[in-house]
């Protein structure tokens, strides 16, 4: 069960957010701890992973990737509500009446050096189950129900193009100079070369 659950860590980051932004104040950097204690420390701790296991329910593991749009969901609604002053969708209310959580006091008690603590724990899990899960969903082509649950989790992280120019235009271009996605020798992450700057587009091609 165990190489079932490492796909579920993710959710569990998405948990850690939530509950920090809606907890507030120093809270709201639960996220971005818990999100990068466990990937850095974990990554060097625990090291690579090569083993190649059977997953006689794959089934399980296909249905994990469509949790993310309602995941996404709840934690936007969770952030609009520390962000207004109203109850939004009652959800103050709920909490108080069936948690006995107050978090009208918890918004009142949130500074904006928590909210920075809010943003970069959301920042990345909305990559991490967006702009990833989207992207993945966004290649199955035939698959209606995929196309548009990845096209949903692209638009919440404003990059709704990407299920179009990545998969009708870094596929088909894929390596060639039409396509601005692959990178060309010399080309860095942050900049470009100065060598690669001064060659034209012909010269690019033959090296």
């Amino acid at each position: 069960m165990v190489k079932y659950a490492r796909f579920m860590t993710v959710y569990l980051f998405s948990l850690a957010t939530l509950t920090g932004i809606l907890l507030g104040g120093a809270w709201m950097w639960l996220g971005f701890v818990v999100i990068y204690g466990v990937m850095i420390l974990g990554d060097e701790s625990l090291g690579d992973y090569y083993e190649e296991p059977a997953y006689r329910h794959p089934r399980l593991l296909n249905t994990l990737l469509y949790f993310a749009l309602p995941a996404l969901f709840v934690l936007g609604v969770a952030m609009a509500w520390m962000a207004g002053s109203g109850d939004l969708f009652g959800l103050g209310a709920w909490a108080q009446a069936n948690l006995g959580l107050d978090l009208f006091a918890r918004r009142e008690a949130t500074a904006p050096w928590h909210w920075l603590g809010a943003i970069l724990s959301a920042g990345i899990t909305f990559a991490a189950l967006g702009t990833n899960i989207g992207h993945e969903l966004t290649h199955r082509t035939t698959d209606r129900g995929a196309m548009v649950a990845g096209r949903w989790l692209l638009a919440i992280t404003f990059d709704a193009e990407f299920s179009i120019e990545h998969v009708y235009g870094h596929h088909r271009r894929l390596a060639t100079p039409a396509d601005p996605a692959s990178a060309r020798r010399g080309e860095h992450f942050l900049f470009l070369s100065p060598a690669f700057r001064a060659r034209p587009d012909e010269e690019r091609i033959r090296t």
